[in-house]
């Protein structure tokens, strides 16, 4: 497993900018007091998956997929664990 702590602002952001080869999965973790959203490369506050603070999204996923965040203010503390 890989485990990262990252910060999330208002330019949408790669989880995690390298990922783990192999991943097979990926833990969101939103630490912060503000939602973020989450989606491809084009995710906005308006079209993205929202994660409220303190929640949670576990994904099943693959190499040469990525996922990205964003939220509406800077500075959003979320955690991720990646799994192979």
């Amino acid at each position: 497993i890989l485990q990262q702590a990252i910060t999330v602002g208002a330019s949408a952001i790669k989880l995690p900018t390298t990922p783990l080869s192999n991943r097979k999965s990926l833990w969101i973790f939103n630490n912060a007091t503000n939602a973020i959203y989450i989606g491809s490369s084009t995710v906005t506050t308006n079209n993205g998956f929202p994660i409220y603070p303190r929640g949670v999204v576990s994904i099943q996923i693959e190499d040469g997929i990525d996922v990205y965040a964003i939220s509406s203010v800077a500075g959003n503390d979320i955690r991720i664990i990646e799994g192979s």
